[in-house]
Order: structure tokens, then C-alpha cells, then sequence
């Protein structure tokens, strides 16, 4: 019982595994498309550089965070 299961382990271990296409096509597709997404990344680095920086809008019923943990006294 153990030869056979050996033997079968070998045999498995000879056979190749079927591909789309060779190795050097497959690692050019992967690298073509990390190219692609890298090229998106950097071309939304400047969204945030479009505008000029300016002071957040003052909200008079914002609750601040030292008022918030205080108790109402109702």
C-alpha cells in the first residue's frame, strides 16, 4: 500500500499543470497591469492639490469634544 501511494505521489509530481500560456507571457500581463494601475495611482495624486487649503466652515450647533463628555446638568 505505501509503494502505490508513493508511486502515485511521484507520478503526480511529474505531470504539469496546464497554463493559459507560458511563463514569460503570464509575468508580462501581471507586470503590464501593476504598470496600469500604478500609472491611475499617480494620476490622482494631485486631486487634493487642485485647490488652495482654506479654514473649515464654523458650525455654531457642532458640539466640541471638551463639551462632550461633560454632564448636562438638566
Amino acid at each position: 500500500m505505501l509503494t502505490s501511494l508513493a508511486t502515485a505521489v511521484l507520478s503526480a509530481a511529474e505531470e504539469k499543470a496546464p497554463t493559459i500560456a507560458p511563463a514569460p507571457v503570464v509575468m508580462l500581463v501581471i507586470f503590464g497591469t501593476f504598470l496600469v494601475l500604478l500609472f491611475i495611482t499617480v494620476s490622482f495624486t494631485n486631486v487634493g492639490m487642485r485647490h488652495d487649503a482654506h479654514d473649515e466652515h464654523v458650525d455654531p450647533q457642532r458640539t466640541l469634544p471638551a463639551e462632550h463628555h461633560r454632564e448636562q446638568g438638566h
